[in-house]
């Protein structure tokens, strides 16, 4: 009995285990994700300095009545392109042509009065010498004679006043530009008092104000790729407008400013640049980018690859035995979508610039291989899809874990 009963035990026991070995699963074999990678790259590239700049017209001005009078006439198209000794305005010149005519009649009353103390002294003079008038007589025939003739060179300036505020009744371009709104309508009463009647700029060529910091004003200065008092043709400046695109000409410093803001250790710089298709207006904001007409060498990474911690940059980069490793890189200046890099990396070195959400240092992956454009200082972003189709390409059959 005790031999049956061991028996059954023993079987039971044989039958549980088996039934709990069947619920088990092999280990999946580890995964290895697929990341993109590109080498880093020694290129000559162009130093660039990029900072943000206004446009400034050369030259602005109000146009102000300088007279008092009724605006009779309006005679150009609001926000129109005009030009230099065109007639803008006109006002009421009735009164002001009855005084241009009062004060030439005043001069010829002056000049008649002249002429008859000229007679007068010279007929005293006449009796003097044939000692028939008195010393008194002449004397005061001579004073008569200068004070005449003073009267007909304040009549003369008087009439020139007049021709002058007759002249002020019309307001003409003082230079080739373009106008605003105008502030008042034909019939309204304007004067020197009144707010300016429009406002024009000129628009060719266009100036663009920015500030430089002053070591690199003086790095400049030093090499003598910045010149005061003339144009330099050392230094390139190019502008990068709102809407993306790269103005199409080239400008040159035309000024200097004379002191450094204490405030921010900075220098104001003004660059010149044609405009004839008057694409720059005045107030936009633009993208300065200053360039050296010499090149250099520099190892270039897309920005993409750079990561930072409290330890400093670093990128993580791919060994020959498909190791990830980490360096830590110091960077320069931006090129493009790119950046330079000064110590830490070598050129051909392969770094991660896609999948770094998916690796830690010591794991093995799988690499596609990305150039960089370094002449445009572009690499083409591939993004999620394109990272799909490469660890497709190469061989895995898992690609769920790209999308997180």
């Amino acid at each position: 009995m005790f031999r049956r009963n061991y028996c059954v035990y023993f079987l039971l026991s044989v039958i549980l285990f088996a039934l709990s070995g069947c619920g088990r699963r092999p280990a999946p074999l580890r995964h290895q994700p697929t990341v993109i990678v590109s080498a880093a790259k020694e290129e000559d590239i162009t130093k660039s300095y990029k900072v943000v700049g206004q446009t400034v017209a050369v030259d602005k001005v109000d146009l102000l009545a300088r007279v008092v009078g009724v605006l009779e006439k309006r005679t150009f198209e609001q926000g129109s392109f005009v030009h230099k000794g065109q007639l803008l305005f006109k006002l009421q010149q009735n009164v002001y042509q009855a005084e241009v005519q009062l004060r030439q009649a005043r001069l010829e009353e002056a000049r008649a009065d002249m002429i008859n103390a000229e007679i007068d002294f010279k007929r005293q003079a006449t009796l003097l010498s044939k000692k028939a008038t008195s010393q008194r007589s002449y004397d005061n025939a001579r004073a008569a004679k200068m004070m005449a003739s003073a009267k007909v060179l304040a009549a003369q300036a008087m009439l020139q006043v007049a021709k002058i505020n007759l002249g002020y009744t019309t307001i003409n371009a003082p230079f080739d530009g373009l106008i605003g709104l105008a502030r008042y309508s034909v019939g309204n009463v304007v004067g020197p008092n009144s707010k300016p009647l429009a406002t024009l700029i000129s628009l060719d060529p266009m100036l663009v104000e920015f500030y430089i910091n002053e070591a690199l004003i003086l790095n400049a200065m030093q090499k003598g790729n910045i010149k005061r008092g003339r144009p330099d043709n050392k230094i390139i400046v190019k502008l990068l407008l709102s809407n993306g695109t790269t103005y199409n000409a080239l400008g040159q410093i035309t000024f200097i400013d004379n002191r450094i803001n204490p405030a921010t250790g900075s220098v104001k710089l003004r660059a010149s640049f044609p405009n004839r298709q008057h694409i720059l207006l005045p107030g936009q904001y633009v993208e300065v980018i200053l360039e050296a007409t010499k090149k250099v060498r520099a190892l270039l990474i897309p920005q993409a690859a750079l990561q930072e911690d409290q330890r400093g940059d670093f990128v993580m980069l791919v060994t020959d035995q498909h190791q990830v490793k980490r360096r830590n890189i110091t960077i320069g200046r931006q090129y493009g979508i790119n950046v330079t890099v000064t110590n830490g990396l070598k050129a051909g070195e392969k770094i991660i610039v896609e999948g770094l959400q998916k690796v830690r240092e010591g794991m093995s992956v799988k690499t596609v291989e990305q150039d960089i454009d370094t002449k445009l200082g572009n690499t083409t972003v591939i993004g999620t899809e394109g990272l799909k189709r490469a660890e497709e390409s190469s061989g895995s059959k898992t690609v769920e874990q790209l999308k997180a």
